[in-house]
């Protein structure tokens, strides 16, 4: 697995990725142009897509 620069290509839509965040890691998906976040039981806090630098899609393990 390899982390994408956004700047490349964005993340599919509404599907379950981890994003990096200002030196942080924090599970989302890309809704519309913004990125949510998963806190809690549910998506809250949003970031701009220029906050977002890179993103993996997780997968099961085979």
């Amino acid at each position: 697995m390899e982390w994408v620069n956004c700047n490349e290509r964005k993340p599919p839509k509404t599907r379950l990725v981890l994003l990096f965040v200002d030196g942080d890691y924090e599970f989302g998906h890309l809704r519309e142009d913004d990125f949510w976040i998963y806190t809690d039981g549910k998506f809250v806090k949003r970031y701009a897509p220029q906050e977002v630098t890179h993103w993996l899609m997780l997968h099961h393990p085979e």
